[in-house]
């Protein structure tokens, strides 16, 4: 488990010294990280604060591996998009009479490809 979202990143708002030169990373209830110059530039420690809480609270709500679920998505989709664009591409050559990849192949790759797309977007 972790600190609940959302979380928030402050930076010069306190009386405190240390609140005063480094972004600090919380939530409502909870001080998550102070990044206390880990780089040694401002710029740098707030942007890092800033994309760190954008990224957080993007996940919020998601299951833990939802981010590799995504990747595998991708990866799906993109095998699927390459196998009908090599589909079309014999067909347009009339490459299929030679003995390569038959227009009930290429059918398959397309609904290989749909059935990708629907659980991407949660159809299935």
């Amino acid at each position: 488990m972790h600190t609940p979202e959302p979380w928030f990143m402050k930076y010069g708002d306190s009386n405190e010294l240390f609140e005063n030169q480094w972004p600090i990373i919380f939530s409502e209830s909870y001080n998550i990280v102070g990044t206390e110059g880990m780089y040694g530039n401002l710029e740098i420690d707030i942007a890092n604060a800033r994309r760190i809480v954008a990224c957080v609270n993007e996940l919020a709500g998601k299951p833990e591996g939802y981010v590799k679920q995504l990747e595998q998505q991708r990866d799906e989709l993109l095998a699927a998009i390459h196998n009908i664009g090599d589909c079309i591409e014999m067909a347009d050559d009339g490459a299929s009479n030679a003995g390569l990849p038959s227009n009930g192949s290429c059918r398959r790759h397309l609904e290989y490809a749909r059935t990708i797309i629907a659980k991407a977007q949660g159809d299935v």
